[in-house]
Order: structure tokens, then sequence, then C-alpha cells
């Protein structure tokens, strides 16, 4: 499914190709074609593989079944009661894909389905970012060289420095691809997650 760039403007077309392809690549195949779809598996994978367990699809797995397990409590929450989507939820390109994608329902989903699924995703995204700044580098850890960088000019960095700054910008980058790529194959969580809420 093709999202539309004139109503997602976030999407740009090479984006919507790069997931479009993750969505098809096939590990097996890889040795094979050497295609471009190869190209963010590999790297994502290189990143998981570096974390200590849980990785990444566990983090993010265990997220989902949160958001299941507490539906049927969120659903009923007075904050929800009017059932108006917030501007942040609007908004988020997760939640947006999410929805496009999610074949189980021709409906919008209800804003607490919405919201609560945005509040799991920034806590992975969280303990990412806290995983790899926490992680050993160059006799310290990357945190380290991170801390106080953004207050001194970058022609100040020495090259551990602007290293540890780059390993955090590609991270972000590609974590943000992975939960593109995860939420437009999250099925069957959302059909599970009303279920949960209907108590079947």
């Amino acid at each position: 499914m093709g999202y539309p760039v004139e109503v997602h403007s976030w999407l740009t077309p090479e984006l919507e190709e790069r997931i479009e392809l993750s969505r098809r690549f096939d590990p097996g195949d890889a040795a094979e074609d050497g295609g471009a779809g190869t190209e963010l598996h590999r790297d994502v994978c290189l990143l998981m593989n570096a974390e200590p367990y849980p990785s990444w699809d566990e983090k993010l797995n265990r997220a989902l079944q949160s958001w299941r397990d507490t539906a049927a409590h969120q659903a009923r929450r007075p904050i929800f009661a009017d059932d108006r989507t917030c501007e942040d939820c609007r908004r988020d390109p997760y939640v947006i894909i999410a929805q496009l994608e999610d074949d189980s329902t021709a409906h919008r989903w209800p804003h607490w389905m919405q919201h609560t699924l945005r509040e799991h995703l920034i806590d992975v995204r969280g303990e990412l970012s806290e995983a790899l700044a926490l992680r050993p580098y160059a006799g310290a850890t990357i945190a380290a060289f991170l801390d106080g960088a953004g207050l001194r000019p970058r022609h100040t960095w020495d090259q551990t420095t602007r290293q540890a700054v780059q390993i955090v910008t590609d991270q972000a980058a590609l974590v943000d691809l992975w939960l593109r790529y995860r939420m437009a194959t999250l099925a069957p969580w959302p059909m599970r997650v009303r279920r949960a809420v209907l108590g079947v």
C-alpha cells in the first residue's frame, strides 16, 4: 500500500520506496540479489545485534503487549471520553502509518488507541536512546562525549565527539525507519487491542 505524499508531507518518495523494499525483504535472498532492500535491514540488524538482550523487536513487542493488556482500562479513562483526536496523534507518523495499514477495520481508531500506542512508542525510543548512550565508547560511554557537546561550537569538537554524535544521529534515523516499517506490518496487534476491550 502506498502512502499519499500530498497528504503526509513527512513521507518522501525515497522513504516510501525504502519502506516498501524493507517490507518485501527476504534475508534468504540477500546473498543472491544484493538489492537496495537489504541496506536498511543490514544497518538495523547491526545495531540491534550490538544491543544486549532484549533486542529492539523484543522491546517493541513488550510495549505492544502492554498496549493490549491495558486497553480495557485506557478505553474507559475520562480523558478519552469525547474521543477527539489530539494534535499530537493527528501528526504522529507512526500512528498514521499503523492506521493506514490496519486492514482489520474501515474506521478511524478511537483516540485512546492512537494515544496509548504513541506513548508506548515514545517509551521504546527512549529505552533505545538510553541503551546507546550508556554503551562503552573510547574508554568511557557515548553519553560522556555527548554531554555538553550541543553547547559548544562544532568546530571545537574533537574527532571522538564528532563520531559519538554521528553514532547517535545514525541510530535515531535507523530507529525511525525501523519503527515506520514495524507500524506498516503491525497486524495482528490492532485487532488484539480491540478484542481486549471487548473481553474476547
